[in-house]
């Protein structure tokens, strides 16, 4: 309120004006009303965005942690089943795993899907239960000594495949954080 505006409400007090007392104190109601409304609204939002913050860093961290274990498993299983070895992962592979240790990869992996279960996407998660179903496979193929060459291929291409897909929803997910104002 402005001290031109006090002023006439006190004249109005005075005089007992009392239709300029009342719009004075409706305006002040109203000032205060919007006040107040405007600083829930400001404090929703800041809650809702220090939420999403709190969840894209959660995610992030989740992505790498499984990322850097489905990695691992595809090396190994490269290795373990002689497919073809990416060029720009060559380096990465130093030597065949045991089916110890490529067992205990796969367990390490499948247990970490299944502790995050609720905390992924529905997009990642299909990816991550279909990548589940192909551990089954593998893991069968592995323990038999004599392997068909076809079986093998097939299942190297479908590892593969499955390693392109859970890269590319990981990558589409985070873009969905890039892309909300």
């Amino acid at each position: 309120m402005t001290p031109d505006q006090t002023t006439e409400l006190l004249k109005a007090l005075n005089q007992h004006n009392w239709f300029l007392v009342g719009c004075g104190i409706i305006w002040l109601l109203g000032t205060i009303l919007q006040f107040l409304v405007v600083t829930r609204i400001k404090s929703a939002i800041e809650n809702k965005q220090h939420f999403s913050r709190l969840r894209y860093e959660r995610e992030i961290e989740l992505y790498r942690e499984i990322w850097t274990l489905v990695h691992e498993f595809y090396l190994k299983s490269v290795l373990a089943f002689g497919w073809k070895i990416p060029s720009n992962q060559a380096s990465e592979i130093s030597e065949k795993p045991t089916k110890e240790s490529w067992h205990k990869s796969r367990e390490l992996l499948s247990r970490t899907i299944e502790k995050n279960k609720p905390f992924y996407p529905s997009e990642i998660w299909t990816e991550l239960g279909e990548l589940e179903a192909l551990f089954i496979n593998l893991a069968l193929l592995y323990q038999e000594n004599q392997i068909p060459p076809a079986e093998k291929r097939d299942a190297g291409q479908q590892a593969k495949a499955q390693y392109e897909k859970i890269e590319q929803a990981i990558r589409k997910r985070l873009a969905q954080f890039d892309n909300v104002n």
